[in-house]
């Protein structure tokens, strides 16, 4: 779950998904354009037209983009950029990118950095990613998170197997946590055990010097 700012006026859309999915059903859009608003104010979707577009991203505060497939980015000097290598093919593999691209996403809305996440036409590949960023920071199912972004733009159609590698990530990443808290309740038990230990041994001695 992505952590909440409190000076920031949208700070309730990162720490609820309810009222996510609340403005997305008040907000549903009838087409695509070049740019959807998925998360209010903080994380975009959309083509490559909108990329290069710097009077629309100044207007909606971009601050970083992650770009997917290729092209040189157009505004290096303006915002920052990730770039993401998946080719839009039946042999290509999405899963190798998502983590690093969720991480960035994740950290820039955390510092309130509103980011534009982009492919050529933000149909397949871009959604694609933002699908599996709300799966794995917001709680969504994969097609729970299909169905968010196909509200705000109607006409994504993620490849089957992009939607396949999102699902395996998301159990990776999902079995990955729960192994760093159980091992993380590891230590803890191990250091309060050592703890009552030390307490033991010190009234031991206590009383052995009376």
């Amino acid at each position: 779950m992505i952590q909440k700012n409190q000076q920031h006026n949208n700070s309730d859309y990162l720490s609820d998904k309810s009222n996510l999915i609340s403005w997305a059903q008040k907000n549903k859009q009838e087409r695509n354009g070049k740019i959807s608003e998925i998360i209010p104010n903080l994380l975009f979707l959309g083509n490559k037209f909108a990329s290069k577009d710097l009077g629309l991203l100044k207007n909606l505060k971009i601050k970083c983009i992650v770009n997917i497939g290729g092209g040189k980015p157009a505004f290096q000097q303006e915002f920052e950029y990730l770039k993401n290598g998946t080719l839009d093919n039946e042999n290509a593999n999405i899963k190798e990118f998502l983590g690093v691209s969720f991480e960035f996403i994740r950290e820039k809305l955390e510092k309130n950095q509103p980011v534009f996440v982009h492919c050529q036409q933000g149909i397949n590949r871009s959604p694609s990613v933002v699908i599996g960023f709300l799966v794995n920071y917001f709680g969504f199912q994969v097609q729970e998170g299909l169905e968010y972004v196909r509200l705000l733009r109607p006409k994504v159609c993620p490849r089957e197997q992009f939607i396949q590698q999102i699902e395996e990530f998301s159990k990776e990443f999902q079995d990955k946590q729960k192994g760093n808290q159980d091992k993380e309740k590891q230590n803890q038990d191990v250091q309060n055990e050592n703890k009552k230990e030390m307490n033991r041994n010190d009234k031991n001695n206590q009383q052995e010097n009376k």
